[in-house]
């Protein structure tokens, strides 16, 4: 049960009321500051765009790895839509069917699911760790493989789901195609390599080498091979018989999948922002199919970069930087291992980043992106701010604690407040004190750390997560539950419904349960309000009229 602050009472209790809530965006003017991809349906976008493959019918199918779909780009039109819904259809590599019958993997659980033509999915293979690349043989079969260990190449019977290894430790295996003639064309990223891996005698050739970590290879029409490089972002063509290797073009880091037309024009997959590249094979030249900017937004902080306000949005493809005034976005060199974000705290040069996903926290340089402090072994951190220059608040959505964590040679923690039901957004209160959104209790709550005491400032909401403390003291809330953006007046009881039917509140895998990765909510020195949508990977602006 709430008890109230022993140091700050508030006048009326409970403090929101939707009976009496103003006429949503009465008096706020809407903008898109960050733009989603192009032929975006609402609330409608990959999170992660990895695998790519064409289907009979000339549409490019492909797979949002973070959550969820697996999407039919119609590249005539410049439009897509989502064809198969829910968590399970999260996967990283796709393959399509001559019939049109879809395959999948799931490189989180390890999953490899299949739906035929007019039937439900179905999951054919389960509890593979690292399941990544999959394709149809001309017989039927399913080849797939498990990257880094065991780095294994795997035979699937596509109606029984029996499972055969064909081969071990090849080098770092990943997407990958049939030569219908008997054999399988891969790259060995751990050899910077192109091989052949023959199914009759279950032996591999290297046909190629020197490239930089190749991570996906297709055959065009001719019989010539095509290769991306993930850290590269290089595009190369190899010819299989002497092993010539010809870079073509070199596309913005990272890549992750290719697909090649029935004109031999290449389409490239961009996970950092959803994007599809086509390149044209002869002059190089290449043009953005779908161009994104996000591609799983979460939460927001104001910086000052080189004397200009900034709005840092952190992703889970890495944070990016918004100039107010120029509107130009730039992003931090994307590092999965580092940079990936759920939520994001900004003091002076210093940037902290948590990630729900891994259960991480980072704290880098913002300027050279170095780290300064890398720490794990959180359940599922939310809300972060910065206490102090050598000291940061965590909230941990899954404990339902506060942790206060000094980085360091020997990282200190310690529970600053427990007993919290899904604390997501976190920001500080006047006199020390903390507000806290709970989204599982619904509430957006005062807490004094030295005396454990909480209020409630506003209750009766659906599924609260990021929130901003605007000029006037009020707070801006998003209520994902309910899919609106709230300001709550402290004392009062008043709320302003600044706007509804947001695109927001779309699910995540590998991330708890309803909140996964949060909407932001952040607000300018002038009063303007912004906030992070999840499910088209855009950033609005509210001002008020």
């Amino acid at each position: 049960m709430m008890t109230r602050s022993p140091l700050r009472q508030l006048a009326c209790g409970l403090l929101f009321a939707a009976t009496h809530a103003a006429p949503a965006g009465a008096e706020w003017r809407r903008d898109v500051l960050v733009p989603g991809i192009n032929g975006a349906p609402p609330d409608t976008s990959p999170h992660g765009l990895v695998g790519i493959s064409f289907g009979p019918d000339g549409a490019l199918y492909g797979a949002s790895i973070i959550g969820p779909g697996i999407f039919r780009f119609d590249l005539k039109a410049g439009t897509f839509t989502r064809v198969v819904e829910g968590l399970d259809a999260a996967g990283d590599d796709v393959a399509v069917a001559a019939d049109g019958t879809l395959a999948w993997t799931g490189l989180g659980d390890g999953t490899l699911w299949m739906k035929r033509p007019g039937e439900d999915p179905k999951p054919l293979v389960r509890n593979l760790p690292m399941l990544n690349p999959v394709a149809f043989r001309d017989d039927g079969k399913i080849i797939t493989g498990q990257v880094t260990q065991p780095d294994s190449l795997l035979e699937v019977d596509a109606k029984s789901g029996e499972v055969k290894v064909l081969a071990r430790d090849l080098g770092g295996i990943n997407a990958f195609q049939p030569d219908g003639k008997g054999g399988l064309w891969l790259p060995l990223s751990q050899k910077g390599a192109i091989g052949r891996f023959d199914f009759e005698t279950e032996k591999l050739e290297i046909v190629a080498d020197g490239l930089g970590g190749p991570v996906a290879v297709k055959a065009d029409s001719r019989g010539g091979l095509y290769a991306v490089e993930w850290p590269g972002g290089h595009v190369s063509h190899i010819n299989p018989i002497s092993g010539e290797v010809k870079k073509i073009a070199t596309v913005p880091p990272g890549l992750d999948n290719l697909a090649i037309g029935s004109d031999d024009t290449i389409y490239v997959s961009r996970p950092n922002d959803n994007s599809i590249v086509a390149i044209d094979p002869e002059s190089g030249q290449q043009r953005d199919v779908f161009k994104g900017v996000l591609a799983a937004p979460g939460g927001l902080a104001f910086g000052d970069i080189q004397g200009r306000p900034t709005l840092i949005v952190s992703d889970a493809y890495g944070p990016r930087f918004v100039d107010l005034a120029s509107r130009a976005i730039t992003a931090m060199p994307f590092d999965i291992a580092v940079n990936a974000g759920s939520m994001v705290a900004v003091r002076d040069n210093a940037m902290a980043l948590t990630y729900v996903r891994r259960g991480t926290l980072v704290v880098l340089d913002r300027r050279s992106g170095r780290v300064r402090h890398s720490l794990g072994g959180f359940k599922a951190p939310m809300g972060v701010m910065f206490e102090d220059e050598a000291t940061l608040l965590v909230a941990d959505y899954a404990t339902g604690e506060i942790i206060r964590v000094k980085p360091g040679a020997t990282p200190e923690r310690a529970t600053v407040i427990g007993g919290l039901q899904g604390p997501v957004g976190l920001a500080p209160a006047p006199d020390g004190k903390l507000y806290v959104t709970e989204a599982t209790a619904g509430r957006l709550i005062e807490i004094d750390p030295a005396t454990g005491g909480r209020a409630i400032i506003a209750d009766r909401l659906a599924q609260p997560e990021g929130f901003a403390v605007l000029p006037d003291s009020r707070i801006a809330v998003a209520e994902v539950g309910a899919r609106r953006l709230l300001v709550v007046s402290l004392g009062f009881g008043g709320v302003d419904v600044v706007a509804e039917n947001l695109p927001i509140g779309d699910v995540f895998t590998r991330a708890p349960a309803p909140v996964f990765l949060p909407t932001g909510v952040a607000v300018d020195a002038a009063g303007a309000l912004y906030i992070s949508c999840d499910g088209d990977n855009t950033v609005l602006k509210f001002t008020r009229e």
